[in-house]
């Protein structure tokens, strides 16, 4: 009970009986360099991460029931099973007067002032038959695949046979089998529309496939729909024309185990896998060796954990707590095997919950600091640092990156409140960054820049040209010298484009509208002639020009 007061953490109460559970402090301990032995009360932890059981109101106090919701997510790596929740009431924010209480268990004269409180609390817990929905339940699909073929492994006779669905081919083919190509070297790409490594690779493929046209059969599969990347490879124009694309390839999928995209499985010429690789051991040199039968490149093997939405962060990597969290924020270091995963989901009665698994800490701060309306990308964001490659890399897909993120790199964050609460997550974010992050801060300024400034100049052939078919899938693409979309909201069009950095400056809508459009922007090079005369048909046009506008500063913390 001592230690539950100390350190701030949280009461756990079960289905069936009323339990405090401390989880083991040094185990626990984020290593804070500026904290030292004596004020930590036992040694630094340079092994794992910090459990903030972080109550945000002392008023919140709920005891929840299981539940069940369809995971919504779209990724095709995102494979989880639901399972329980803990059942959690935390009194962290008023046991404690400073950062240092909660990060290190230090007690003081506020926290001891709220003995009785938490008696009373404790008290009426125990006898009020409190009965409230758990913070949040999800049901989402499971990384287990019991089945998965591995190295060494025949493909089977029901893999040889099973019905591809074709969205492009060079033979302009339709459905096909992995029998149709059985003898030659085949190398399957799994990919998906949204990893950079993977689509950054395509050129590569498309060149090899082309020269080892008569020994080799490249394979691009995405269990993703066929609709979605047909929209894909429409927007690529022919820049692959020599690959095959394969949609809703999840039966396919299910054969092989990975966890990191872009993956790539070669199976010789006698049906059998020989290796999986990422996209750099994917070059001339290992294909000839290969279709001699040697195959001495890197094998990637993917370390994978199945990761339950029902349960908590903490719960996921070896807690045995049991039941639905009430209130939590937790940091932890990189996780090996489990999934890239940036996820928000809600519900009014059970409340919202911010996953972040194995990021990067640009993507945690800018997601912090976003607001509706106003989102921080690399384009709207400074790193005033010394090594603002601790806090993004790009370049590097697959396992390079998982080892970037291994290398002290890569947080796992979450953070659970009850619905009414939710408009100040971001806010409680932005707060958990400072404290479990102290060698860096984050501001946002205005700055003066020059952008790009999307105007309206003309309603009627705005309303004239605006998207009048409601079940038209919104989409958007990238060819190499136009910004596509489909049905899709200006504002939209514009948070897509500066998401990526795609114009080179910022451009921001400033018409007033957000009507739905299908539209092909020519990107600007400098004169703006053409990308006008085009947008003049929509009543609109593109400028030039200076504006200040809020960006988020990210520095490196001064020490005193």
């Amino acid at each position: 009970m001592n230690n539950f007061l100390r350190a701030g953490r949280g009461m756990a109460v079960g289905q069936s009986r009323v339990r405090l559970k401390i989880q083991n402090r040094e185990r626990l301990l984020l290593p804070l360099q500026r904290y030292s032995r004596s004020k930590f009360g036992t040694q630094r932890s340079d092994a794992v991460g910090v459990l903030l059981a972080n109550s945000h109101k002392l008023s919140r106090y709920k005891i929840g029931t299981e539940a069940s919701y369809q995971d919504l997510s779209s990724r095709p790596i995102d494979k989880n099973r639901g399972m329980t929740s803990l059942f959690c009431i935390d009194l962290s924010v008023p046991l404690r007067s400073n950062r240092g209480d909660v990060l290190c268990g230090l007690r003081s004269p506020s926290a001891i002032s709220y003995w009785p409180l938490a008696c009373i609390i404790i008290f009426c817990v125990l006898f009020s038959g409190l009965l409230v929905s758990p913070v949040l339940g999800q049901e989402a699909k499971g990384l287990k695949k019991p089945n998965a073929l591995q190295i060494g492994d025949k493909i089977p006779d029901e893999l040889w046979h099973m019905p591809l669905q074709v969205v492009s081919n060079p033979d302009q083919i339709k459905t096909m089998t992995l029998n149709d190509y059985r003898g030659k070297l085949i190398i399957l790409d799994f990919w998906a529309t949204w990893c950079g490594g993977c689509i950054a690779a395509f050129p590569k493929l498309d060149t090899l496939q082309q020269k080892y046209a008569k020994d080799v059969t490249f394979l691009s599969v995405s269990t993703e729909s066929k609709e979605r990347v047909s929209v894909f490879i429409k927007a690529r124009g022919a820049q692959t024309p020599n690959l095959t694309f394969i949609s809703e390839g999840k039966d396919i999928d299910d054969y092989f185990k990975y966890g990191t995209l872009p993956h790539y499985v070669w199976i010789d010429s006698q049906g059998v896998i020989r290796s999986s690789s990422e996209s750099l051991q994917v070059n001339a040199f290992n294909i000839d060796e290969a279709l001699k039968g040697i195959f001495n490149f890197r094998t990637k093997t993917d370390v994978i954990v199945e990761y339950d939405f029902d349960r908590s962060l903490l719960q996921n990597v070896g807690n045995d707590e049991k039941g639905p969290v009430s209130y939590s924020s937790t940091l932890m270091p990189y996780q090996p095997g489990l999934p890239l995963i940036q996820d928000i989901r809600e519900d009014s009665l059970i409340g919202r919950k911010i996953t972040y698994l194995n990021s990067n800490l640009f993507a945690l701060y800018t997601r912090a600091y976003s607001t509706a309306g106003h989102y921080f990308w690399e384009i709207n964001t400074r790193l005033e640092v010394k090594d603002a490659d601790k806090l993004i890399k790009r370049g590097i897909p697959g396992q390079r990156y998982a080892d970037w993120l291994a290398a002290g790199n890569g947080y796992c964050y979450e953070q659970i409140v009850h619905y009414e609460d939710r408009d100040s997550c971001f806010k409680y974010m932005q707060d958990d960054l400072d404290r479990m992050i102290p060698q860096y801060q984050a501001v946002v300024e205005p700055r003066e820049i020059l952008c790009y400034i999307l105007k309206l100049i003309d309603e009627k052939k705005l309303l004239a040209s605006a998207e009048k078919d409601s079940a038209l899938r919104a989409a958007y693409g990238t060819k190499e010298k136009t910004f596509n979309g489909t049905n899709i909201l200006i504002e939209k069009l514009v948070e897509e484009i500066n998401q990526y950095g795609k114009m080179g400056i910022n451009l921001y809508n400033e018409t007033g509208r957000n009507d739905r459009l299908t539209i092909s922007i020519p990107k600007p090079t400098g004169d703006l002639t053409e990308v006008n005369q085009y947008l003049a048909k929509y009543g609109l046009a593109i400028s030039l020009e200076k504006r200040t506008k809020p960006f988020l500063i990210i520095k490196d913390r001064l020490t005193l």
